[in-house]
């Protein structure tokens, strides 16, 4: 078994207990007998200096009289005793606690206990699951370290109920971990911890143990917040290339993105768009209420498995469904459509065999209404169930009806039907209800545990099927390594910033971000800094002369936003007599500052941006989409983790609403999206080389003709 650091938390050998107790009502005796019930087979060591022994346990004084040293203290002891237990613990070199207290008390001293706390975490590495949660449950290695009873399957002495699963839960809410955990007997978890307030370990380090674990194969994370960025960044690679399911309900999605942002990107990316591209980048499924979380790791649970089993793995295809009302067949295929789960398009020899089976005047199709006249509707249903499912481009098969009289899951119909067939194919079945009834009556639980998993509610479960096809599909594309140069250049640009003055909130402007970009080896239109005098204009017209015309004349008026709404660019100067004029008119309203730049040949182009914002925790995040005057009300864009391989934003790109213009529309020609994408590669590798601090860039629009793609514009702000 491979060693992890959380080892002597989370796989203790040794436990001590301090303040075990035999008071059921008490978190040392829920403790003490939760151990006994999960069958922990390790060294308990109760420590209660008012009793000698617990339970028929010889009990101990205090920490420092145990004969050994324990992996793991429970300390359920109120917060007045804790600092005192976490010295004794220091002096033993116990590697690791759990901590139900709050660790908030009414106190003069400064800094307050959980800031002590901390600090003595740190001074004595004492590994620590708490403060202020639940704490957790190693189901596999049988360590139940809960100071809260669970649920009464788990509590069964009996198979199939006493069994680990391959999920593992780690949630920041309490109330979270109870309610997947103990209201929900459908889910089989092998781990579920409670990170409470991630004073030493955080859901970081909790997800990296899970995936270490060779029998855990979807993690379930209810994330308030991410408190250590680059373990979990690096946690979420490794999920993705070992090829294990990630779903994450991230808590505080609504904030709303600075109002004040300087960046077209930092405006456009929000609040929330920074976790949206780090889970997109690796492959992360994200939910949005507890019940989808509930619904993905139920269908996670029975269709995502390691290699070792591939015909539990959900295979090619798309979804058939098959129906008992014509009236909810509509409802689901109008669903489906909305959250986007394709249907499979069955075989002819499939629809061959559905029209032997039907009633004239039904239609052998997918999704299939298979409720006819009454004569033998049973057989049409279950002949149609089968068909469906041993069809070769149906990847998962699901059968969508409705509960029976006071809620209660039909066993006598759909076990009759899905039990011997689940033992014939090794495609993924499932049962949905159109409505919720009682959810956990033992018909369905029975089912679920047979290998079929039973849910009520539609949309949850064409949601976590949209995921389960999407990871499927995932493949994780490794970034390029930043060269050298782009790094040399990265450095050069930051120096420079740092030398320069700044109030207004410009860090770079349009001539000096152009000529850092070509430097680092991307396109971008060749800008010269000019000024246009009421006198000798002669360096003005030789620089114009040098680019040759049509040239491009813009302001370069400092702090001048939206140039071309402002009047601040003029296309397609033919010749000298027309920049001349042109040159006057601006320089009386806008300033003599000018760009001169060679005219991009607009015919058949397209205008793309590239972003990249600041995020607090997650450093540049990149923004990419159509550009232009209308880049932020069409707000048509992708986010992106960066460092990002071309063929990965050649993928992403197919998201955006008007993707089809990029491959040619109306008469026009595809427009060079590889290029681009290329293009989009190299500004990512030097976001990164830049870094955390270097500010916000903006680059709209790039031009995208049909052989190339080039920057005609840019800037770096503040972020």
């Amino acid at each position: 078994m491979k060693h992890h650091r959380l080892d002597p938390m989370l796989n203790p050998v040794r436990i001590a207990v301090v303040g075990a107790s035999e008071r059921e009502d008490s978190a040392g005796g829920v403790v003490m007998r939760q151990l006994a019930e999960a069958g922990y087979g390790g060294t308990i060591f109760p420590i209660n200096p008012k009793r000698d022994q617990i339970n028929g346990q010889k009990t101990y004084p205090n920490l420092a009289a145990l004969p050994s040293i324990p992996d793991l203290a429970i300390l359920a002891v109120p917060n007045s005793a804790i600092e005192g237990e976490l010295a004794a613990m220091a002096a033993q070199k116990i590697p690791a606690a759990v901590i139900y207290a709050s660790l908030v008390m009414e106190e003069s001293a400064t800094p307050p206990l959980m800031e002590r706390v901390r600090q003595r975490l740190a001074r004595d590495t004492i590994l620590m699951c708490g403060g202020n949660g639940m704490g957790f449950y190693n189901f596999a290695a049988r360590v139940w370290a809960c100071a809260f009873a669970t649920r009464r399957d788990h509590r069964a002495a009996i198979p199939p109920h006493n069994r680990p699963g391959n999920l593992a839960l780690i949630t920041h809410s309490g109330s979270v971990f109870n309610s997947l955990l103990d209201a929900e007997p459908r889910l089989d978890f092998a781990l579920a911890v409670s990170a409470g307030q991630e004073l030493s370990v955080s859901a970081a380090d909790y997800l990296d143990y899970a995936l270490e674990q060779d029998h855990i194969w979807t993690i379930g994370l209810v994330l308030e917040t991410v408190r250590d960025p680059v373990r979990f960044v690096a946690a979420l690679e490794k999920a993705a290339k070992l090829r294990k399911a990630v779903v994450i309900l991230k808590l505080g999605r609504s904030a709303q993105a600075a109002e004040l942002a300087l960046s077209h990107s930092g405006a456009l990316i929000g609040s929330h768009g920074a976790y949206q591209a780090l889970f997109q980048a690796f492959g992360v499924c994200e939910v949005s209420t507890l019940s989808e979380l509930a619904a993905h790791l139920l269908f996670f649970s029975h269709y995502h498995h390691p290699p070792y089993a591939p015909e539990r793995v959900m295979p090619p295809g798309g979804l058939a469904s098959i129906h008992d009302s014509g009236g909810e067949r509509v409802l689901f295929v109008d669903l489906a459509q909305d959250i986007g789960v394709p249907f499979a398009a069955i075989a002819p020899a499939t629809q061959q065999k559905l029209a032997t089976r039907l009633e004239p005047g039904m239609l052998a199709v997918n999704p299939l209404d298979a409720w006819g006249t009454g004569r033998d509707n049973f057989a049409m249903y279950a002949g149609g169930v089968e068909d469906f499912a041993t069809d070769p481009n149906v990847a998962l098969c699901v059968a969508v009806g409705d509960r029976m009289i006071d809620g209660i899951f039909d066993d006598s119909w759909y076990g009759k039907i899905f039990r011997p067939l689940r033992r014939k194919t090794t495609t993924p079945l499932a049962v949905v209800s159109n409505h919720q009834g009682l959810g956990n009556d033992d018909p369905a639980l029975r089912l679920s545990r047979d290998g079929v998993p039973v849910w009520d509610g539609v949309r949850e479960f064409l949601l976590a099927v949209k995921s389960l096809f999407f990871h499927r599909d995932f493949v994780y594309c490794a970034p390029p390594p930043i060269s050298d140069d782009v790094i040399a250049v990265a450095k050069k640009w930051c120096e420079k910033i740092a030398a320069k003055p700044n109030s207004s909130g410009l860090l770079l402007n349009e001539f000096e971000t152009l000529q850092m970009l070509a430097e680092a080896g991307i396109s971008a239109n060749q800008t010269v800094a000019v000024k246009y005098a009421a006198g000798d204009n002669d360096d003005f017209y030789q620089a114009a002369e040098k680019i040759g015309y049509p040239l491009v004349l813009k302001s370069a008026a400092p702090g001048l936003a939206h140039k071309t709404e402002q009047g601040g660019v003029v296309l397609n100067i033919r010749n000298r007599d027309e920049l001349n004029t042109q040159a006057q008119h601006m320089t009386r309203r806008l300033g003599p500052e000018m760009l001169l730049a060679p005219m991009i040949d607009y015919e058949n182009a397209v205008e793309m941006m590239i972003g990249v914002s600041q995020d607090s925790n997650f450093g540049p995040i990149m923004l990419v989409g159509f550009g232009g005057i209308y880049a932020e009300t069409d707000r048509d864009v992708i986010r992106l983790y960066p460092p990002v391989a071309a063929h990965y934003v050649e993928q992403r790109l197919r998201e955006l609403r008007r993707y089809p213009i990029l491959l040619g529309s109306r008469g026009k020609p595809a427009v060079a999206v590889a290029d681009f994408a290329r293009m989009v590669e190299r500004v990512s590798l030097l976001a990164v080389a830049l870094g955390k601090n270097f500010g916000d860039i903006d680059l709209n629009p790039v031009v995208v003709t049909p052989k190339f793609s080039i920057a005609v514009d840019g800037n770096v702000t503040q972020s």
